[in-house]
């Protein structure tokens, strides 16, 4: 934002005329009663200095327009008592819904029987949200999950764009650009997510297994290709953040190793470079519990700061589904395990100076017509987790809930809040 300061063209011309005839007069009634030769030489000398008054306020005038420059307000942290999150430019809670952006989408990879999304075309759709009080948006940009999924005993993933594809990258951009222009527009927040779910590298396409996941390799070249394209782009959009993973570990934080810190240390230390003042979001647990409570996310987020994480503009990521009793290969765990406290973890964090934000929160079961995992509420006697989100004063962005044809479940949400007083 910019503003002029208050002097004006007519303020110039009356000051450098006023200041040159001031002087012009002066001189004069000094040399009245001289002769006739002073007389002349004074008016000459008065005139002079009124053409070079003017000479100078033109002159100065550059450095009088010069345009103040006031520092945009960006998403960032938030610091309230011992509630630490990440809130809007204005201090706002964010409440936000997915809109996905991926090839798959798109008309030239159209596959029968598969719908197309055009929520990111849709002014009708943007204007709905913000009439249901959503002033954020997560972009889920879903090609690393397209790629690393297949048909069961398939070796080929889904269609993905391919980053190196200069057709699938403009393409890619162009859908970022219209869901950041149709955020800004509206002044809503956007926050750009690289979304894979138990993974973050680059996928081994050899045989999918049954759950249609692939195995991965060592490199990270997809994700860390992305982030060079996206993080420069929209650094000067001071309404856009970045979640730099998906639940990128299975699933605890206790599962998170030293060299899956060290990844997304280097990962945060790259885009951090592209995108100096841009708030980022790391981690983005499946599941707040972890079954040895030593490594939870306080513990995730003092590895990363150590490994040169700035958290003065960086938040860790959670999401609250209840997969407290299953392990990193989908095998039930302890009994114990499953009653573990899903909001402790976090108010820890909080309490420790961190922020969080909940970058997705689901449905509890049997509410909406859902695949995904339980989102239970996270707070004794709420109705869901939004409802303990509210009352914690934590950020959310919901799932479920992408595109026209998801509205009715933010409906059955804002409906829910309606009734046990948690609306916004």
């Amino acid at each position: 934002m910019r503003r002029k300061m208050k002097i004006d063209d007519g303020s110039l011309v009356k000051l450098s005329l006023n200041a040159g005839l001031r002087i012009y007069t002066t001189v004069s009634l000094i040399t009245k009663f001289g002769n006739p030769t002073m007389l002349l030489l004074s008016r000459s000398i008065g005139l002079l200095v009124l053409i070079a008054v003017g000479i100078c306020f033109s002159l100065a005038r550059p450095c009088v327009y010069a345009q103040e420059q006031t520092t945009p307000k960006r998403p960032g942290v938030f610091r309230q008592n011992d509630l630490v999150t990440v809130r809007g430019g204005d201090g706002e809670m964010l409440r936000g819904v997915a809109v996905f952006v991926f090839k798959y989408r798109r008309s030239d990879v159209q596959q029968s029987g598969v719908a197309l999304l055009d929520d990111i075309d849709s002014d009708t759709y943007w204007d709905e949200l913000v009439d249901r009080g959503i002033n954020a948006v997560r972009v889920v940009y879903f090609d690393p999950w397209q790629r690393s999924h297949g048909d069961a005993g398939a070796s080929d993933p889904y269609p993905f764009a391919d980053l190196d594809n200069a057709d699938d990258v403009a393409a890619t951009l162009r859908d970022i650009d219209k869901a950041v222009e149709q955020a800004d527009r509206r002044g809503m927040s956007v926050m750009i997510n690289y979304h894979d779910t138990g993974g973050y590298r680059d996928p081994l396409h050899t045989v999918a297994a049954d759950d249609r996941h692939f195995s991965y390799g060592e490199s990270m070249q997809y994700c860390q290709r992305f982030w060079k394209l996206v993080a420069s782009r929209y650094r000067n959009q001071a309404h856009v953040f970045y979640e730099l993973t998906n639940e990128p570990v299975r699933w605890h934080p206790n599962d998170y190793t030293a060299t899956d810190l060290e990844n997304f240390a280097s990962l945060y230390g790259q885009v951090r470079s592209d995108a100096p003042e841009t708030h980022v979001v790391l981690v983005s647990a499946a599941t707040t519990a972890s079954w040895d409570r030593r490594r939870n996310l306080l513990f995730l987020a003092r590895e990363l700061e150590k490994r040169g994480v700035d958290f003065s503009n960086a938040s860790i990521g959670f999401h609250p589904y209840s997969l407290a009793d299953i392990d990193a290969d989908g095998q039930a765990c302890s009994p114990q395990v499953a009653d573990l406290d899903l909001i402790k973890p976090v108010t820890e964090l909080m309490r420790a100076g961190y922020a969080a934000l909940n970058t997705e929160q689901n449905f509890p079961t049997g509410t909406i017509e859902s695949e995904d995992p339980d989102s239970p509420p996270l707070l004794k006697g709420d109705s869901t987790g939004i409802q303990s989100m509210q009352r914690l004063g934590i950020s959310w962005f919901l799932w479920n809930t992408s595109g026209p044809k998801e509205m009715r479940n933010l409906d059955w949400l804002i409906t829910d809040a309606a009734k046990h007083g948690y609306a916004w």
